[in-house]
């Protein structure tokens, strides 16, 4: 069954799924035990411990299933064992896999497609996953580089995230699709457990279509983060003693001869400059951004919407974990935990299928912001005023077949609604 029939909504015992795996780091307190809650990497590098909630979404945007782990392990080894449990909880045969370049590993590009020859493209799972062109081999630089083979398309734009895109001049609803594409076997790096207890790493190869396309407003972004980190940067060499190894995160890498006090991680006084020739390098990337999938035969746009599709995934996880305050996580016990994520995953359900009754046409946001505003005064202890009424309230009323447009109500009217 071709991935675009697929009936995603009206049942879930279908063939060709696309799984987004979107894992997010949750603040969970300040008390360090044992489990879940354990201190790692965070990227706004606060001192507490965190959780891991591993997330999969279908194509649509619908939660399928999700997974906890210690806040110190690495998302990578999470992400096969959470598919499999999807596979048997929602009965999926074949599985394609879109994930960030956090997930674009030798080991999980084996495991989900194998070999995956074009004789035989769909024998096992599939992936569709960023890739990194700054951190790439030499040949696939070199290929990204050559303007040869570039073709350049009007496509229509997102009509709810298209502000990181190219819109044309004088046509608003279009934007430029500057891509190439190509098919070629890549050398894989995989580690095998030896019945001895000792590690070896074979190098099998694998099929795979690779997508690199050209953003100008991508390269106009790139090139503001880095000229602000190189500031930072050229502040550090100006006073060192400042920075130490947390404060100077970024601005280090652009800044030579520099090493850190393994006890306090102040700066260890050196003589620094700044790295001219690792800047000229990442200018000649800016604006480009590379797309690896196992499905050989697909085409550059699809890759591109079924990637960009993390896009929305991503927005409504920040609204679950501001508005539907998500984290921080005041809880600390493993069964705590475990029922406080559980709350969420159930919130984000509910709000996840109400979106695709509305047909997409509006965000999270939207919709929450609506529902919370949606409320109702005492008049007279008898009779309730409701102070807000808009087209999102009126297509829910429509969706759930309660009247909630009347203006004044009773508590037994109330009562009765609330029991729907």
């Amino acid at each position: 069954m071709p991935a675009e029939q697929i009936p995603f909504v009206a049942n879930i015992a279908f063939n060709l799924p696309f799984i987004t795996t979107l894992l997010c780091r949750w603040t969970s307190g300040s008390i360090l035990e044992k489990k879940y809650r354990k201190r790692g990497p965070e990227k706004n590098h606060r001192p507490d411990p965190i959780v891991h909630m591993g997330l999969l979404i279908d194509r649509d945007g619908l939660p399928l299933t999700y997974t906890l782990y210690p806040g110190n392990e690495s998302e990578k080894v999470h992400m096969l064992p959470a598919i499999e449990r999807a596979r048997v909880t929602a009965m999926i045969s074949r599985v394609i896999n879109v994930a960030d370049r956090g997930l674009n590993t030798s080991e999980n590009i084996w495991h989900l497609a194998g070999e995956n020859t074009s004789d035989n493209p769909e024998a096992m799972d599939g992936y569709v996953f960023g890739k990194s062109v700054r951190g790439a081999d030499k040949e696939f630089k070199t290929w990204v580089l050559n303007q040869e083979g570039y073709k350049t398309v009007l496509i229509d734009q997102d009509p709810v995230f298209s502000d990181d895109e190219d819109h044309v001049e004088n046509q608003k609803d279009k934007i430029r699709f500057v891509y190439k594409i190509r098919n070629i076997p890549v050398t894989l790096n995989i580690h095998v457990d030896m019945p001895d207890g000792t590690v070896k790493i074979v190098h099998p190869r694998t099929d795979q279509r690779q997508l690199v396309y050209y953003s100008e407003k991508y390269a106009r972004k790139q090139k503001f983060e880095r000229d602000r980190m190189v500031e930072r940067a050229r502040d550090l060499i100006a006073h060192p003693k400042k920075y130490d190894r947390v404060t100077a995160a970024g601005a280090a890498s652009y800044v030579q001869n520099i090493s850190f006090r393994k006890d306090t991680g102040e700066i260890i006084e050196k003589e620094l400059s700044l790295d001219l020739e690792k800047i000229a390098e990442e200018e000649k990337y800016d604006g480009y951004y590379a797309i690896v999938t196992s499905e050989l035969n697909m085409e550059a746009l699809e890759i591109r919407n079924i990637y960009r599709g993390l896009i929305r995934i991503e927005h409504t996880f920040r609204i679950t974990k501001s508005q539907m305050k998500a984290r921080p996580a005041y809880v600390w016990t493993t069964d705590h935990i475990k029922a406080h994520f559980g709350t969420c995953f159930a919130s984000l359900c509910l709000l996840k299928f109400l979106m695709k009754q509305l047909d997409g046409c509006y965000t999270a946001e939207q919709i929450l912001d609506s529902l919370k505003r949606y409320n109702c005064v005492d008049i007279d202890h008898t009779y309730w005023q409701f102070v807000y009424y808009d087209e999102i309230i009126e297509k829910i009323s429509g969706l759930i077949g309660a009247p909630l447009n009347l203006k004044r109500r009773t508590k037994n009217e109330i009562r009765r609604l609330l029991k729907y």
